[in-house]
C-alpha cells in the first residue's frame, strides 16, 4: 500500500481519493468472493477536498452577453455583478425592495446556507438599477428566467468551446 501512495504523491486530492475509492471496492469486490482474506483500505477515511471556486471567464461572459435576447442584458449582468445563482430560490427572487439603493447593497437570499448576504454594488451599477428599475414590469425577476436559460443555450450552440 505504500507503494500506492508514494506513486499517488504528486497527483491531486480529488485523483488520490477517486483511485483509492476504485481499489477499495477491487478488494471488497475479492473479499466477498474469496479472492482475499482482508481490505487494507477498509479503515482509510477519505480525505476532505476543499470547496472549488468556479470563475465564469470575463470572455465566456460577454459572449453569453452578446448572445442573450437584448432586452435580458441587464439581467445577465445582475446577475454577475452580484454573484448569486439564477435559480428560483435566488436571483430570479430578487425584489426591487431588497436594494438599498442609498448605501449601495443589494440583499441577497442564499439558498444554500439559508440566510441573507449583502452584496456592495458600485455607484455607476446603482445607477443602472435604477434605469432597470424605471422599466421592468414586475417587482421580481421572473421574467429573466426563461430569457437567460434560452439566452444561455444559444450561446452554447454557437460558441465553440475552443475559443473560450
Amino acid at each position: 500500500m505504500l507503494r500506492i501512495a508514494e506513486y499517488y504523491r504528486d497527483h491531486s486530492l480529488a485523483t488520490r481519493n477517486r483511485h483509492f475509492n476504485y481499489l477499495n471496492s477491487i478488494f471488497n469486490c475479492g473479499v466477498r468472493r474469496g479472492f482475499t482474506k482482508n481490505n487494507p483500505l477498509r479503515q482509510r477515511k477519505k480525505t476532505k477536498e476543499p470547496k472549488r471556486k468556479v470563475f465564469l471567464a470575463v470572455k465566456v461572459l460577454r459572449k453569453i452577453y452578446n448572445h442573450v435576447v437584448p432586452h435580458l442584458n441587464g439581467s445577465i449582468e445582475v446577475g454577475s455583478i452580484l454573484g448569486g445563482r439564477p435559480v428560483p430560490s435566488e436571483l430570479l427572487t430578487i425584489k426591487r425592495d431588497q436594494v438599498d439603493f442609498e448605501n449601495c447593497v443589494v440583499w441577497v437570499y442564499a439558498s444554500e446556507s439559508n440566510g441573507w448576504r449583502g452584496t456592495p454594488i458600485s455607484e455607476e451599477f446603482r445607477d443602472r438599477l435604477l434605469l432597470m428599475k424605471k422599466h421592468a414590469t414586475t417587482e421580481y425577476g421572473r421574467e429573466i428566467q426563461k430569457g437567460i436559460q434560452d439566452g444561455m443555450q444559444e450561446s452554447r450552440d454557437s460558441i465553440p468551446v475552443q475559443d473560450v
